[in-house]
């Protein structure tokens, strides 16, 4: 209609199979990005919506490939079953050929089959899926076959080297494909660790790290840089600890799963990921490890495990309040309690957890534990025999050390406390090689006691009470055998400031303060202390004399608040809370509530006796001070101002210790200080 001239259509071929077969890949990296999140993503509902409604003729043959893509969709969003029946029937076009697509099919089946536990048929898919892959020369596939098959391997249990790694390198060299050519030496490197073939893996590891290339500052480059970590403290080298630290650092700028937490955060705050599921979100992602995905996944657990996630676990209570689940808020305090320690501790609780399953006692240790410890035991047969050298100088010490020793003995201590620290030192050299391998090990301490099962663990008169402090205030759980109530205490710096007044009401100022008689005689702390009172029980369903033990789990500046201490108000009579009921305190409800046998006899106790007034160095006076308290005691051993071995190691022979002696910390970290003040340089 407005003239011109008319142009010829022009038709652009397309390769219809190379779409389809883009599209899978990026709807299965979209997924494994995304991981429990897919399912509540606006694009993956949309790719199923759209994929539901077809691309071919009715009983064509190209519907595999849509069969295949909408599986692939579905499987995103969380409906796994459905997906896996598109996927076996996009395998094969016409119940019988083989596609382009068909090693997308066999890979994805083989993941959920290794999922499933059925370790056996995912190595028989994800072989499958390489063969296909290779037919139809689609690297990408062949590349995450090997990737998944080592892993289904570690959980099968394999014992040998994977003899498919050697002439598939070998294969990937000569197509010049680098990153598959990398990714097979660092396997084998793996695989030659776990065998104790140091030197082959050696060269497996140089063979691969030459290969990198770019890939050398991303996730292929920090698993070489954690396979030389492993391999340098297997050396012996000084050295090894900074490439481990280097390696975490950057595992956890890297890690899918962290990236997975700071995502669902974004989604809770934008209203992506409503209320009503944000929980079961939160409950998968910020999951303690489990012991296969300490094998499966040691660096990316222990990057996970090294990262504060405050923000995830106050975003997880914010939705199970807003639910109303009190017992749900209770659990997810818990857990945020465990994880700042897990944080805290070395390698985010990884050797811990190790050494609580490999050097305890077999009788403090369930079935399933029992067994595992032999397990481990049997495969690293020379940490049983370091372990076995650790007990029997620990008996020996115990024998021996028993002041006042005269001369002879303490020489002949001095020896043990040396041997017995030189046996310590390579027990725990051992146990740092065991912890950067795939042995299984979980996080067992603290215990988690869900709240059903700490209200069941309730006796009548009993009370647990939570304190937890987030960003909207200090939060308040009080549970007993029936009932569950919980409150807010407002800014936790409002209730600082309360329990500031009522400390120096107690004459709490600082250590050069001297305390008056006026300072005796004054009354002010019972007025402090019952509008800290109010402050923190307003809003409780709290009967102090109702209650014949509370127990308190505190967090923030709760842990300053001295609860015996608090005024209370009962029938209008005022008492501190403690005339109402036994009160005592635990870092976690799991520890409070963790062992209910008949604790075991305290043979000796230490005492570390420091100043009775500042400044004050008289041995005599100190002697007559602490001569009550030792006659008190059963076993008491005054600690020397020179321990005969680092203060863990002492610890480890005593059952009781009591420390009357200033201890301050030594830094921010919040383990920064020991109890026993005498080796503050250790």
């Amino acid at each position: 209609r407005q003239g011109g001239v008319l142009q010829a259509p022009q038709f652009w071929p397309i390769n219809v199979v190379e779409v389809l077969r883009c599209t899978a890949l990026a709807i299965r990296r979209r997924n494994e990005i995304l991981g429990p999140l897919g399912a509540h993503d606006a694009i993956s509902k949309n790719l199923v919506v759209n994929l539901s409604r077809g691309g071919a003729p009715p009983n064509h043959w190209s519907n595999a490939w849509i069969d295949l893509n909408r599986g692939l969709a579905l499987i995103g969003v969380g409906n796994i079953e459905q997906g896996l029946q598109l996927l076996d029937r996009g395998t094969l076009v016409a119940g019988q050929f083989d596609h382009p697509l068909t090693c997308i099919a066999l890979l994805e089946q083989g993941k959920a089959a290794l999922d499933a536990g059925n370790f056996a048929e995912a190595g028989n898919l994800f072989a499958e899926a390489s063969y296909s892959a290779y037919q139809y020369e689609d690297a990408s596939v062949i590349d995450d076959a090997f990737r998944w098959g080592e892993l289904n391997r570690i959980a099968g249990g394999a014992t040998d080297v994977n003899p498919a790694l050697t002439p598939a390198a070998a294969w990937a060299r000569r197509e010049r494909l680098d990153l598959i050519v990398a990714r097979l030496s660092l396997a084998m490197a793996d695989e030659l660790m776990a065998l104790g073939e140091w030197k082959n893996a050696a060269s497996a590891l140089a063979a691969g790290a030459q290969q990198l290339g770019d890939a050398r500052t991303g996730v292929l480059g920090n698993a070489a840089m954690f396979l030389d970590a492993k391999l340098q403290y297997q050396q012996g080298r000084n050295s090894a600890g900074n490439v481990l630290a280097s390696a975490l650092e950057g595992q956890r700028k890297i890690s899918l799963q962290n990236f997975q937490i700071n995502l669902a955060n974004s989604m809770f705050d934008s209203q992506a990921l409503p209320t009503r599921t944000a929980p079961l979100v939160y409950e998968v992602l910020l999951a303690d490890p489990s012991a296969l995905d300490a094998a499966l996944r040691p660096l990316e657990t222990m990057g996970v495990m090294t990262t504060s996630h405050e923000a995830a676990f106050e975003r997880w209570l914010l939705a199970t309040l807003e639910r109303k689940n009190i017992a749900g808020a209770l659990d997810v305090t818990e857990r945020s309690k465990r994880r700042r320690l897990h944080n805290a501790l070395p390698w985010g609780g990884r050797l811990a957890a190790l050494r609580d399953i490999m050097v305890a006692p077999q009788n403090v240790l369930a079935p399933a534990q029992q067994q595992l410890q032999n397990d481990l035991r049997s495969r690293f047969p020379q940490f049983a025999e370091v372990a076995a050298d650790v007990d029997r100088l620990h008996s020996e010490l115990d024998k021996a050390w028993r002041p006042p020793l005269e001369e002879a003995a303490q020489k002949k201590t001095a020896q043990l406390w040396q041997q017995y620290s030189e046996a310590i030192g390579r027990r725990q050299a051992l146990l740092t090689q065991i912890g950067l391998s795939r042995a299984p090990a979980e996080l067992s301490f603290p215990p988690m006691r869900t709240a059903g099962e700490l209200q069941q663990t309730l006796q009548p008169g009993q009370a647990l009470l939570v304190y937890h402090d987030t960003p909207e205030g200090l939060l308040g759980i009080l549970i007993t055998q029936k009932a569950a109530t919980h409150w807010n205490c407002g800014p936790s710096a409002r209730v600082g400031g309360l329990v500031s007044q009522f400390l120096r009401d107690l004459g709490n100022h600082d250590a050069a303060h001297e305390m008056t008689v006026e300072d005796l005689k004054s009354n002010d702390w019972q007025k402090s202390g019952a509008k800290l009172f109010e402050a923190m029980f307003t809003g409780s369903s709290l009967s102090p004399s109702a209650v014949s033990e509370l127990v308190v789990i505190p967090d923030g500046i709760t842990w300053y608040v001295p609860f015996e201490a608090l005024v209370a108000e009962e029938d209008a009579q005022s008492a501190p809370l403690v005339s109402f009921a036994k009160i005592r305190q635990a870092p976690t409800a799991g520890l409070a509530f963790s062992f209910d046998g008949a604790w075991r006899r305290v043979q000796r106790t230490g005492i570390v006796a420091g100043d009775i007034l500042p400044g004050d160095k008289d041995e005599q006076v100190r002697a007559e001070s602490v001569a009550p308290l030792q006659a008190a005691v059963s076993g008491p051993v005054m600690l020397a101002p020179q321990l005969p071995a680092s203060s863990p190691v002492v610890a480890s022979l005593l059952d009781a210790l009591i420390v009357m002696d200033d201890v301050e910390t030594q830094g921010d970290h919040p383990l920064a200080w020991s109890p026993l003040p005498l080796d503050k340089n250790e």
